[in-house]
């Protein structure tokens, strides 16, 4: 009966279908069992999908925690690299 669920990367490789049944997977676990459920990803649409708050480490250090929502309308130029560097889907809302 553990309190705590580390996924360390859960959806790396995974085809977008697989990714996206995972992330509800864990959902339903942290739900049904009433536990806290920490995820190490790099898959952003997980983030935006699952989390309840973010940290963003860079170059080894805390550089964002906060609310998903806040991160990804965030105008700092480190979190703009990160969340473009896969595509660019993001620019940060204007001043």
């Amino acid at each position: 009966e553990p309190e705590i669920l580390l996924y360390d990367e859960p959806t790396t490789g995974l085809d977008p279908v697989a990714a996206r049944r995972t992330d509800r997977l864990i959902q339903e676990m942290a739900q049904r069992l009433g536990i806290t459920s920490v995820v190490v990803s790099h898959d952003l649409t997980s983030m935006e999908q699952i989390a309840a708050q973010v940290t963003f480490l860079h170059q080894g250090r805390v550089h964002f925690e906060g609310p998903p929502e806040t991160m990804m309308a965030s105008r700092d130029p480190v979190l703009h690299a990160f969340v473009n560097a896969g595509g660019g889907r993001w620019s940060p809302p204007a001043p």
